[in-house]
């Protein structure tokens, strides 16, 4: 899974160091995705010092940028994997949650979903998104203007950015990488500064709408939830999406403070008139209101992303305090993702069942106790001293996995 990222070490010692930590975080083992954690779960010839494996991740020697591009040119060489124009590119943040203050970068913000100013690092993130499939692009941080304005953060030479700025830095970075799709963020992100570059790239996008956002209707500069209050039932019409009823009006104007006509729509589920509307706009302005639909919808994969990432794959589990380690530990939790993904993309060729990447890791560890039962199997008949000779493995995986031993394994007999 993990071959084709050799050549982005300078030495043998930190290939093995990243295929260690990699198959830690890919593994669903009940250990965090920490450096002693992964440390202490090998044994044998593959047995290091925790200090060994804590430089690996402060050691400047080896750098992100070359695992980031072969990465994506892994994804973007598979057959089912690889980019086309039905492909969404989303960009959102995801929150990660942390209980240090010394972690550089830390800041407090406000998170929705407690409803609560919160201790975290915060990231920009970009995936790419087809039906079934989604993998993460980039995994940008972003710090807020008091974390940078303060000691620690000059020190560590931090610049403030909005979201948006590091979005707007994000776009040229996907384009050179040639991946096909239509760009997709939810109003947050929804400003002149962030779709200029798309545009220019001759690249579509779509994005939610507040209700608060000004369009030119009518000639009349008004709300969206104005507008929206003085259009006719026969305005609406009738649209079904993945099963979901939705009442439609589509409509091609100006959108303050975007440049050019828009398409505008105004969207109702289930009943008109029951509920909150939301709003989608996009520059395609010759889409119809399922095409709008259908394309934003697939935005959602970032969300799935980011679930899995700090369920399974240990992307806010780590207890490094410096930001170059952590940085590291982001870019190796998404070649995880992406190995992961790959995996199950093969799979699926063929196969009608839905697999996910939790069932791939679950077959993955599979694989890895069968192949040490094979060991174990090969030393038992090579004679009584080879097997004891590994008896202390038994011992550390009877131990990491809290299993009773009855006997000592000294007292095993050869049968």
């Amino acid at each position: 899974m993990f071959a084709p990222y050799q050549d982005c070490f300078e030495s043998e010692a930190q290939y093995l160091h990243f295929l260690r930590y990699a198959t830690g975080l890919v593994l669903p083992l009940p250990v965090k995705a920490t450096i002693d954690g992964i440390n202490n779960l090998f044994c044998g010839s593959l047995q290091r010092n925790q200090s060994s494996a804590n430089r690996f991740f402060t050691d400047r020697i080896w750098e992100t940028g070359r695992l980031e591009a072969r990465r994506i040119e892994l994804l973007k060489a598979h057959p089912t994997l690889k980019p086309g124009k039905n492909g969404v590119i989303a960009i959102d943040e995801v929150l990660l949650e942390k209980t240090g203050q010394q972690i550089e970068g830390v800041g407090r913000l406000f998170d929705p979903a407690q409803r609560k100013d919160i201790l975290c690092h915060c990231l920009v993130s970009c995936t790419y998104n087809k039906v079934g499939q989604s993998y993460p692009l980039v995994l940008e941080p972003y710090f807020p203007q008091a974390v940078c304005d303060s000691e620690a953060g000059r020190a560590l030479g931090l610049t403030f950015r909005t979201k948006i700025q590091i979005a707007v830095g994000v776009v040229p970075q996907v384009v050179s990488w040639d991946l096909a799709g239509v760009f997709a963020f939810d109003g947050w992100y929804l400003a002149q500064e962030l779709v200029a570059p798309i545009e220019a790239a001759q690249r579509r996008w779509i994005s939610r709408a507040a209700k608060d956002t000004h369009v030119i209707w009518r000639g009349q500069e008004v709300e969206l939830q104005q507008m929206t209050a003085r259009l006719p039932h026969k305005a609406y019409h009738q649209v079904v999406v993945h099963g979901q009823l939705f009442w439609c009006a589509l409509k091609v104007m100006p959108v303050s403070p975007l440049e050019g006509e828009k398409a505008v729509l105004v969207c109702w589920k289930d009943e008109l008139g029951k509920g909150e509307p939301f709003y989608l706009i996009t520059n395609a302005t010759w889409w119809n209101s399922t095409r709008m639909l259908q394309t934003y919808f697939q935005r959602w994969g970032i969300e799935e992303l980011h679930r899995e990432g700090k369920q399974h794959e240990g992307l806010a589990e780590y207890q490094m305090r410096t930001l170059e380690g952590i940085r590291k530990h982001w870019c190796l939790v998404a070649c995880a993702y992406a190995g992961l993904t790959l995996r199950r993309a093969s799979h699926l060729r063929g196969i009608p069942e839905v697999l996910t990447l939790h069932s791939m890791a679950m077959e993955i560890l599979l694989e890895v106790a069968v192949n040490y039962a094979h060991r174990v199997w090969e030393k038992a008949k090579q004679g009584r001293e080879a097997f004891l000779a590994i008896r202390w493995e038994l011992e550390a995986f009877f131990h990491r996995f809290q299993i009773p031993v009855q006997k000592p394994l000294s007292a095993f007999r050869m049968g």
